[in-house]
Parts: C-alpha cells; structure tokens; sequence
C-alpha cells in the first residue's frame, strides 16, 4: 500500500474552520469551466497546504492555493481541475448550469429542468495521512486494495447508508417524521407538472379538467405552512401515506420515476438534508443521531482520496494508468447526493512530471462502477 490521503466529512463542530470541502460553491480566482453541453459541475476544492502537511510521505504536488475540481457528464470523459492561486470571495454558479442529477442518470445529459439542484449540497472535508505498508506482492492490485480497506477501517468507524429506520433501530429510538418528508414529496410533484408541455387550445377541451394539476396543488398547499423541521403529527403522516398512494395508483403514470413513491425513501431523503443542512435543520435532529452522524458517518462505504492505490472496480482505469499518480478519487456518496452507477467511482489523474510542475491543464477523468 502506497502513501496516501483518507477525505473524510468533518464533524459539524468544525465546519467553521475548514479549509475545504465538497460542493456547494467554489471560490475561484479564474473563470469557471464549461465543456460542449455548458458549465461543470463543481465538485470540491482542497487546501494544498493542508492537504500537503497531512501527508505521510514526500508530497508531489504544489504547497500553494487550492485545487478546485469539477465534472462533466459520465460519457464525455470530462472534468476540470483548476489550480486556484488566490481563493477569492464564493463564485456563483452561471445562470445555464445543468442538474447535477444528470451525472447519476436523473436526468439526461445536456436537459435543463426548472428548480432542480445545479450544485452538491456543501460539506466540510478534512484530511488523514494513511503511510505506506510493505507489500507482499507488489504486482497484485487486489491484495494492495485488501489492505488498503484494512488501514482505513483500522482509522476510522464507517457505518454505511443513513437509514433512519436502521438508525433508529441502532439507538433505540423512534425518529419523527419531519415535516420535510412531505415538503419533498410537493417539490418533486411540482417538477413533474412543471415539465409537462403546454397544452393548446383544443388540447384543453379535450384533456377536460388537470386532475393532476389539482393534486399537485393540493399536496403544496397542504405543506406549506409548516415548519420543514418540525415533527409531523400521527394524522399527518396518515394522510402523507395517502397521498402517496395516490402517486403510485391514479398519478402513476403522470409521475413516472421521478417522484418518490414511498415514505421509507422520502424520510431518508429529508434525514440526508438535515445532516447536512443549517443549524436549525441539524439541531432538530435527536442528540444520539447527531453524535451517531459526527461519530459514524465521515466516510461513504468505499472512500474519497488524494494519491494512493486507487478502488479498482472493474481495473480497467488502473492498467490504462498505471504510470500516473491518482490525484483524487470520488466515490458514491449518499449524503453528498453522488449516486452514482453501481457504487461507482470517478479517478482523477495526473502524471508524475505534470504534478511536479503543477500542470493540472492535462489531468485525465476514468468511471467506473460495479
């Protein structure tokens, strides 16, 4: 196992002092990436600096500013690594950016969709040095990703996907159903009403009343109102499930795939965004989850890092370079909304002389998932 950096998400208690993170917003010193279909995708930005100083071995990047990296859709190949000198104030995502959906298959490649997300939510990241370990066969990819796997559960506690079920079975509680499970629900319908195509004149008469339309309206005006934190009644949630088995009955097939037709599902969702959302949302949530999210939660269940031996999902990208050193690796990642593939993996990397001279113009993208 080669020297290498563990990106872990950082407790709440240390947000304020991060020197980097995942998505949200850049802060740029230069202007922000596009490809053919439009904007990038920002994905993070890592302090060099410190990056460099928790290191375990002789670091072969620059010291200096940040590294700021965005994506592009799966197909293209395509991403950007910025080398940003003097981090400036946050740079506001251009008017024409694309969902970031579109890279996990939500949405396809190049559509725009009204009020869908067009950034990650944000979180603060900080670095472990993991040293090298003598290795048995030096050739046996396999055995260096084993052993790998051993040296960062031996670091820290990792306790896969944040199921409020399964949380709660862990603790010994019952968590409430916020209000935001059902404020979920009226955004995705709304979406969905908002992309259909406009009916003309005559389209009108003979479509006779929106059925759907009205639901929609209906489930909007029911939530709003509501504090999305707040704990829903028992004959609220009653009449969530109905509801929702509305969607999967009569609006079936107005709502297609893109609303969520359980409340299981929809509970995780708004538990993923109150982990990671203001101070109110995350103090809403009970103190034994919260220490359960800062104390188990840090790590998806592969790993994002800096250097290293890379995961080799299908090792495809790691014969193509093996030459390179891998720069960053991001992997599927629940709470920051990278689903993507089958526990798939994006690779960043470099060439060894490219990273002496801190020339991040040629840097290569590889995916791969299961």
């Amino acid at each position: 196992m080669r020297d290498m950096l563990l990106l872990h998400r950082l407790p709440r208690a240390r947000w304020a002092q991060a020197r980097s993170w995942f998505g949200g917003l850049p802060r740029l010193d230069q202007p922000w990436p596009r490809g053919a279909a439009g904007p990038l995708s920002f994905a993070a930005q890592l302090d060099l600096a410190e990056a460099a100083e928790a290191f375990p071995g002789t670091w072969p990047l620059p010291r200096e500013g940040h590294l700021a990296v965005f994506l592009g859709p799966t197909d293209d190949r395509l991403c950007a690594v910025l080398h940003v000198r003097t981090p400036g104030e946050e740079t506001p995502i251009p008017e024409d950016a694309l969902p970031v959906g579109g890279l996990s298959g939500e949405y396809t490649p190049g559509e725009r969709v009204a009020d869908v997300p067009v950034s990650w939510p944000r979180w603060p990241v900080g670095f472990r040095g993991l040293p090298a370990l003598p290795e048995d066969d030096p050739e046996d990819a396999a055995a260096r990703e084993r052993q790998q796997q051993r040296a960062v559960d031996a670091c820290m506690a990792r306790r896969g996907s944040l199921d409020p079920g399964w949380i709660g079975e862990r603790l010994g509680l019952a968590l409430p159903v916020w209000w935001r499970t059902a404020r979920i629900l009226a955004d995705q319908l709304e979406r969905v009403a908002d992309a259909r195509p406009t009916p003309g004149f005559f389209g009108r008469l003979l479509s006779g009343p929106d059925v759907f339309g009205a639901f929609v309206a209906e489930v909007r005006e029911w939530v709003d109102g509501y504090d999305p934190n707040d704990a829903m009644s028992e004959a609220d949630v009653v009449r969530l499930d109905a509801y929702l088995e509305r969607v999967r009955g009569e609006h079936k097939a107005a709502c297609g795939y893109r609303v969520t037709r359980r409340r299981a599902p929809l509970h995780q969702l708004a538990l993923r965004a109150m982990v990671r959302g203001d101070e109110a949302a995350w103090q809403a949530l009970p103190e034994p989850v919260r220490t359960e999210v800062d104390t188990h939660h840090l790590l998806s269940e592969h790993w994002h890092q800096v250097l290293g031996d890379p995961v080799a999902i299908q090792g495809n990208a790691v014969v193509e370079h093996a030459g390179d050193l891998l720069l960053l690796q991001l992997v599927y990642d629940e709470l920051m909304d990278w689903e993507w593939g089958d526990m798939g993996a994006y690779q960043l990397w470099i060439s060894p002389e490219d990273a002496a001279d801190g020339d991040f113009s040629r840097v290569e993208i590889t995916f791969e998932c299961g």
